[in-house]
């Protein structure tokens, strides 16, 4: 990682965690080359899930060029090394069967670990939600700050980083969902607020809701249970076949009570066009 790159991340963030490249430097660290099966993963590690596509586009890379950048360690007994920084190289190394990998030892205090940690996956690649509100909730629980400071610190709003770790709250199945990249952050906050979670994300998902169109869906109804409120598309496709073959306006209601079609004419001529259409069954849909 470059001095530019480290930049990147604002000066908010920087104030928080030390320049990682100073932070070596300053340690008067040399790398050295450490038996693979000796390194073991950080159970600290923001990052819970791991893309397997750009893990293998790393591993590639490293069987071409090899491992540029050391990864960060600490001892962790007599036998093996925890990783502070670099998991997806270690991980990316393991495929292409490497037997030492690269590394620089640290003695560091388990906060800097963390916030070590944190800087990598914000720079390398954009975190899940929900493993980023559970890297805040270890700073927030553990480490000392309060929300106020910690926005100020990173350069968030203290909004974001409370709205981010209440998602923590939300049941088992709804954070897979998030994990799994099948919920967005904006929509499980409106779970959260909702007392029907379970009803709320069927809709959203049946009918594809985006987050505005959910928050309107709220506003107008807002214990609202599972109803024909959004027309399914074959729904959709009949009211179209009977509106022109009638070349009338049509509109099929369908709701718990009761179910109806409407058809509108603007004059008589209209009406008994339909009539005579009617009892005379010519109507071809």
């Amino acid at each position: 990682m470059t001095e530019n790159e480290f930049k990147a991340l604002g000066k908010g963030l920087s104030s928080l965690i030390p320049n990682k490249l100073d932070f070596i430097n300053n340690q008067s660290s040399l790398t050295v080359n450490i038996p693979i099966d000796k390194i073991i993963a950080n159970n600290s590690q923001p990052r819970k899930s791991f893309n397997n596509e750009e893990i293998i586009e790393l591993s590639n890379s490293i069987k071409l060029y090899g491992i540029l950048q050391p990864i960060l360690v600490k001892k962790n007994s007599e036998d093996n090394y925890q990783i502070i920084a670099g998991e997806r190289r270690w991980r990316a190394a393991k495929i292409v069967n490497l037997k030492f990998i690269p590394a620089i030892i640290k003695n560091t205090i388990d906060k800097q670990n963390v916030e070590i940690s944190l800087i990598e996956n914000i720079q390398r690649e954009n975190l899940n939600p929900l493993e980023e509100a559970n890297i805040y909730k270890i700073l927030l629980d553990e480490k000392g700050y309060t929300q106020e400071n910690l926005a100020i610190k990173i350069g968030k709003s203290r909004s974001y980083i409370a709205n981010l770790v209440r998602l923590l709250n939300l049941p088992e199945k709804f954070q897979k969902l998030i994990y799994e990249n099948k919920l967005s952050a904006s929509h499980a906050r409106l779970l959260l607020n909702h007392k029907n979670p379970d009803d709320l994300i069927k809709i959203i998902q049946k009918y594809n809701l985006n987050v505005r169109e959910t928050e309107k869906i709220l506003k107008n109804r807002k214990n609202f249970k599972i109803t024909k409120k959004v027309k399914d598309a074959e729904l959709i496709n009949l009211e179209r076949k009977i509106q022109k073959a009638l070349n009338l306006n049509t509109k099929i209601n369908i709701s718990d009570k009761q179910n109806s079609i409407v058809i509108k004419f603007n004059n008589m001529d209209e009406f008994d066009y339909l009539v005579t259409l009617l009892c005379q069954n010519k109507l071809t849909i």
